[in-house]
């Protein structure tokens, strides 16, 4: 790894500064392209758990039992989204 940002032949405490903005700067935009993917499977996830549901897979009888957890994954999984959403839109305003 080279450690010499600036290319002047010397790592000086510029360069260790630059180097490390450049390593927050990656975390950061790892971390950003995980809550997007996580945010995708969870709209997935929703997408296909729905189609199953209305599929002749699924009796009715068996989504009136599942009610109140078919209505919690829904939910979590729209709030997963929506707080990806929402952080997304905030720190494009900062």
């Amino acid at each position: 790894m080279n450690n010499d940002i600036d290319g002047d032949g010397k790592i000086d405490n510029a360069d260790a500064e630059l180097k490390k903005k450049m390593l927050e700067l990656q975390i950061r935009e790892d971390k950003a392209d995980q809550q997007g993917k996580m945010a995708w499977a969870a709209i997935m996830m929703t997408c296909v758990f729905t189609m199953v549901l209305l599929s002749e897979f699924v009796s009715i009888e068996r989504i009136t039992a599942m009610a109140q957890a078919i209505d919690w994954f829904y939910i979590s999984m729209t709030s997963i989204v929506g707080v990806f959403m929402g952080v997304t839109a905030y720190a494009t305003r900062k």
